[in-house]
């Protein structure tokens, strides 16, 4: 299958092609498909590039909070009425990192397999010379696959096709050789915005912690004292609403107090009772199956690989909450008392599922009740903190 260079990925497909003919009816379709072409693979290296950036910073203390608050730059890029395709964002600067991995892994493929009959070798004939033969090919493949891949990255700047072109990769590093320098790394991080999402993070961290940690921490003591726990229960399922609309409204303003407006939240879920009860349903849906993967501690290596699907499955619900949002910030009245009963009908049951699961959730999960409090599904999107 061919690839195109990440160059003609990065460009607008809504460019016009020089020397076409608007009136030729024939060229439309070829217009289409090749858009079409550049946005599959734009969101496949794209996707693979957030995936690997997003999983990798969920591992790291304090840079966690910059994970949750791309999560909530989704949801926030929605709540404020942006289409549908910013849902993704930092989408087309994860193509070179996406293109990049991708073309990695292949070359990583005939070193694993050289590496898997080493060891096989050395099993079964361990005084033999094949062993020390395959351990040496190893070697060498893995020392020239390695500067073959820095070659293909710096010359291709994440191209895919740049892996397939080793002549042209020495060429193009030779007419670069004066201009090579951080300064391009430097202009493609600093256009990631990290101290933005970070900050961004810590803000719905903080206005989430506050609204449901104090009825979880009656839930928790409700194994010494049940009575205590049922409050703490019957508390919580009462905020998760409120917690999803605050947090969403610190996405959309970037402003800490926005999270505690009490009336406006209220409002906001009067506005759109309907949206925002789907919006908390699939949020606790799509929750409850990673307390699966806190059941056992892994090795810290393995953090950023735990957090991939924490981010697949919590990305829909910053989707659903922002849309939410956007529903109530475009009525200006409230909706009808049917429809919010309906809305109510439905938040109430689910949190109350949630809250049910989630209290037995301290019996399997590795972290006790102190698992209680990380409420994936609002704070950091990871397994561990």
């Amino acid at each position: 299958m061919s690839t195109l260079p990440s160059d003609a990925i990065l460009e607008a497909s809504s460019q016009p092609e020089s020397g076409s003919e608007p009136t030729a009816a024939r060229e439309e379709p070829a217009g289409f498909l090749r858009r079409a072409w550049r946005g599959l693979w734009t969101l496949l290296y794209g996707s693979i590039g957030l995936l690997a950036g997003l999983a990798t910073l969920a591992a790291i203390p304090i840079l966690q909070f910059s994970t949750l608050g791309w999560l909530l730059e989704v949801e926030g890029r929605l709540a404020r009425g942006e289409r549908w395709r910013s849902a993704l964002p930092g989408l087309q600067r994860a193509v070179p990192v996406g293109s990049g991995i991708f073309g990695c892994g292949l070359l990583l493929i005939p070193f694993l397999l050289l590496w898997h009959y080493y060891l096989d070798a050395q099993l079964l004939a361990p005084d033999a010379a094949l062993p020390t033969t395959l351990w040496r090919i190893s070697v060498g493949y893995g020392a020239a696959a390695g500067l073959y891949a820095v070659v293909a990255l710096a010359a291709g700047r994440g191209s895919l096709l740049a892996f397939a072109t080793p002549f042209r990769n020495l060429q193009v590093l030779y007419e670069r050789r004066e201009g090579l320098s951080l300064s391009a790394t430097t202009a493609w991080v600093k256009g990631l915005r990290p101290g933005h999402y970070l900050s961004q993070g810590v803000k719905g961290f903080l206005v989430a912690a506050a609204w449901l940690s104090p009825p979880t921490l009656l839930l928790a003591a409700g194994k010494a004292a049940p009575g205590l726990g049922l409050i703490g229960a019957l508390l919580l399922v009462l905020c998760l609403r409120t917690a999803l609309v605050a947090q969403a409204r610190v996405a959309a303003t970037g402003e800490l107090k926005a999270g505690f407006a009490w009336r406006e939240i209220r409002e906001d879920v009067r506005r759109a009772p309907l949206a925002t009860a789907l919006a908390l349903a699939l949020t606790l849906a799509l929750a409850l199956p990673l307390y699966l993967l806190k059941i056992q501690l892994l090795d810290r290596d393995a953090f950023w690989l735990l957090a991939i699907p924490f981010l697949v499955l919590l990305w829909p619900t910053r989707v659903a909450s922002g849309w939410a949002l956007r529903r109530a910030r475009r009525r200006e009245e409230r909706a009808h008392l049917i429809w919010r009963l309906l809305g109510s009908g439905l938040a109430l049951p689910a949190g109350g599922a949630y809250v049910f699961l989630l209290f037995f959730s301290q019996y399997f999960g590795w972290r006790g009740s102190a698992g209680l409090f990380a409420h994936h599904a609002f704070l950091l999107p990871v397994a561990f903190y």
